[in-house]
């Protein structure tokens, strides 16, 4: 029963996997590029374009870790339930965290593929102003 309960956050999981793996080839590019250049100087267009990668390469990855800890915080409350333990963060409802997982579902998935980093980045602006997130963040927040 779990198992079949928790499938959305585990796909998530999965889907966040492979759009990390994904996003950080291009960070890695440039961490070689500027090792290969070691003793050039680049273009400040280059630098700039390098920077501008690593700042999103940082966006992605804190975006990434809140929609995963989205997905792992359901599967632990759905083994806490079926287990009789009292769960973690109980002021965030059931509702609250399938609405989480589905909505971090829809937009990594809009945010992966976007090939305009406007439309990513516009789909994380509307994901982080949802009833979900700022439940969770103020129920985590409070935990603190």
């Amino acid at each position: 029963i779990i198992a079949s309960e928790c499938g959305a956050a585990t796909l998530l999981l999965s889907e966040i996997a492979i759009a990390a793996e994904t996003s950080f080839r291009g960070i890695q590019m440039g961490i070689i590029e500027l090792e290969r250049n070691d003793g050039e100087e680049l273009s400040s267009r280059r630098l700039r374009q390098i920077q501008r990668t690593c700042s999103i390469a940082q966006l992605t990855l804190d975006f990434y870790s809140f929609t995963a800890f989205c997905g792992l915080l359901f599967i632990e409350r759905r083994i806490s339930i079926y287990s009789g333990e009292d769960p973690r963060f109980s002021g965030i409802s059931d509702d609250i965290l399938r609405l989480a997982v589905k909505r971090s579902r829809m937009v990594l998935s809009t945010f992966s593929t976007a090939t305009m980093v406007d439309r990513a980045l516009k789909a994380v602006q509307q994901y982080l102003v949802g009833k979900a997130v700022k439940v969770i963040g103020k129920e985590v927040h409070q935990q603190q």
